[in-house]
């Protein structure tokens, strides 16, 4: 009996050791499929991750890929694999080797982006294209070989791998997407190969450390931030009166420049990169070379005060919103050299017909289009007998407007703030939408009817300037009569009481300048220097450069705080961003006057 329940014994232990081997053999390795004919294999006791079969891999997001793991240490993808899917290595932060074979053509969106470990990739001369956020914050990357293969570097697709020190682009290499190397604070030097016809926005944006650039002429267009907060542009010595240069190509101007009036661009200079003078609102008039071949999106816009201008016959393209918002331009002349204009070229310009001049072959679409007036005299801008622009250079003290005038049109008077009375004729039955924005120092309104009349006219919203200032019936613009000791008799005709809290008496406070803008999935990151002496701010954010469409307001309520993001926005959407302080004043709030206003597109 002792016999045989030891043999019993002996034999339930034998089988409980074979199935704990059995057990733990299957627990080491997991396998699945990723792909139609693509399977995996997941050594788990190495770490070692095996991509087996033929055709493509399966494309994931950041959120369903099976392989979001620090588990992995090692990938390899078998010869018959034709592409890495989309996300497939997203955040395996203990990843550091991977092998590619020739048989990859293809690497997908953000595949290895956050793999913080990754130090080294070869990437096979049969892949074409490097998708968005390929490599994004591979921390550890120190080096990538791209293959003469590679045609189009995507969005980010090497954005913060702060640890690379050096890139070559290859000859094959057409386009390079908006911030693939933002943010590349160890590479010193790049350069762009001669198949390269554009850079784009913020493609080595931060990076640090670069203090050497070579860019060829096969470049046409240099998008915005394309080199902000590198060395070479944080290098005081590389700027010259406030303006940058990088080889020829007119790079930027800063604050030194905001002064200026009277701007020749230098000789030889190719290209007038995108947002150069922006919103620099002194520049009255510039000369550009006969070397200059292209105007780059926004390069102008908001030069409030350009009256003049000349467009060399070497120009062959002017980009998107070149000169929007150049109100105080006289006259242009577009040469017949041009090829190509961009939408909104000409947005919140004003000119008679015969003052603007198309001799090239490129047909205008509505955006690119100037706003054509009827007349233009005396600073006058008026189409139908609608007010639809009052150039600030002529708004200078008094203003009449003419009786021909029915309507004053939104936005009429921005800007005019060395305007401090304005005669209204009787005529006119509306006024728009902050039509005196800004007229800060308006004090006198000289209404040539009555009471009864004007309180029929339509006032639309945020015409606090208008409605503050004192108003006159029945009267011209006349000096007001200087107060003697002795009382004067009651007015024969009523007038509205000046509020005791005016904008003169009320200092503004002082306006923020921007120090980051960056674009995040359906979202913008903001980020501008403290004010002293505010209460908060109030950042707005907008479709359109008048912010009214798709338009989003983020108050700030800490002095403090000077960073927000921005959510819930449209993605791949160009958006416009700007800022401003605000403090309590008897209980209210005054606020300072926007910044310049930055563009940038979501992701």
């Amino acid at each position: 009996m002792k016999k045989v329940i030891s043999l019993f014994l002996s034999v339930a232990m034998l089988l409980s050791i074979v199935s704990v081997v059995d057990f733990s053999a299957f627990a080491d390795v997991k396998t699945g499929k990723c792909g139609d004919n693509v399977t995996y294999s997941l050594d788990t006791s190495t770490g070692v991750l095996t991509i087996s079969g033929t055709g493509k891999m399966t494309d994931y997001s950041a959120e369903d890929c099976p392989f979001n793991s620090k588990t992995y240490k090692s990938v390899i993808i078998e010869s018959g694999v034709t592409s890495i899917g989309n996300y497939s290595f997203s955040a395996c932060t203990s990843l550091t080797s991977i092998t590619i074979p020739n048989s990859v053509t293809s690497i997908g969106y953000g595949v290895f982006q956050n793999c913080t470990s990754l130090t080294s990739v070869t990437i096979p001369d049969r892949v074409t294209n490097i998708g968005y956020w390929a490599f994004y914050n591979c921390i550890s990357l120190t080096s990538v070989t791209i293959p003469d293969s590679v045609t189009s570097i995507g969005e980010r697709a090497f954005s913060d791998c702060t640890s690379l020190t050096n890139v070559t682009i290859p000859n094959s290499v057409t386009s390079i997407d908006d911030e693939a190397f933002d943010g590349c604070t160890s590479l010193t030097s790049v350069t762009i190969p001669n198949s390269v016809t554009s850079i784009s926005y913020g493609t080595f944006s931060h990076c640090t450390s670069l203090t050497n650039v070579t860019i060829p002429n096969s470049v046409t267009s240099i998008g915005y931030y394309a080199f902000y907060n590198t060395a070479y542009y944080n290098d005081e010595s590389n700027w010259n009166n406030g303006v940058l240069y990088l080889s020829n190509c007119l790079i930027d101007t800063n604050d030194d420049f905001d002064s200026t009036t009277d701007y020749i661009i230098k000789d030889g200079t190719r290209i007038i990169a995108d947002s150069a003078f922006e919103y620099c609102r002194s520049l009255t008039s510039v000369t550009i070379p006969d070397s200059v071949i292209s105007i780059d999106d926004n390069a102008f816009e908001g030069c409030t005060s350009l009256t003049s201008i000349t467009i060399s016959n070497s120009v062959t393209s002017i980009g998107n919103s070149a000169f929007s918002g150049c109100e105080s331009l006289t006259n242009i002349i577009i040469p017949n050299s041009v090829t190509s204009i961009g939408y909104y070229a000409f947005y919140g310009c004003y000119f008679t017909l015969e003052n603007f001049v198309n001799n090239s072959n490129v047909e205008l679409n509505d955006s690119s289009k100037p706003t054509i007036v009827d007349s233009d005299n005396g600073g006058f801008c008026i189409k139908d007998n609608v007010l639809v622009k009052m150039r600030p250079v002529y708004a200078i003290g008094e203003v009449t407007i003419p009786d021909s005038v029915t309507s004053i049109g939104s936005y009429a008077f921005e800007g005019c703030t060395s305007l401090r009375n304005v005669t209204i004729p009787n005529s006119v039955t509306s006024i728009g939408e902050d039509a005196f924005c800004s007229c800060t120092n308006l004090k006198d309104i000289y209404y040539t009817g009555t009471k009864a009349e004007w309180d029929k006219i339509s006032i639309d919203i945020f015409n606090d300037c208008l409605t503050n200032a004192t108003i006159h019936f029945s009267s011209i613009s006349t000096p007001k009569p200087t107060p003697t000791p002795t009382p004067s008799p009651a007015p024969t005709q009523p007038t509205t009481t000046t509020p005791t809290t005016s904008a003169k008496a009320v200092a503004k406070p002082k306006s923020a300048k921007f120090k980051k803008v960056k674009s995040a999935k359906k979202a913008i990151s903001v980020e501008w220097k403290k004010v002293r002496g505010v209460k908060g701010y109030q950042v707005q954010v907008a479709t359109d450069k008048k912010f009214k469409k798709n338009k989003k307001t983020v108050t700030i309520k800490k002095q403090k705080t000077t960073k927000t993001t921005v959510k819930k926005l449209k993605a791949k959407k160009k958006y416009y961003v700007r800022v401003r302080t605000y403090k309590i004043v008897n209980g209210k709030k005054v606020y300072s006057s926007w910044s310049k206003v930055k563009s940038v597109k979501t992701k």
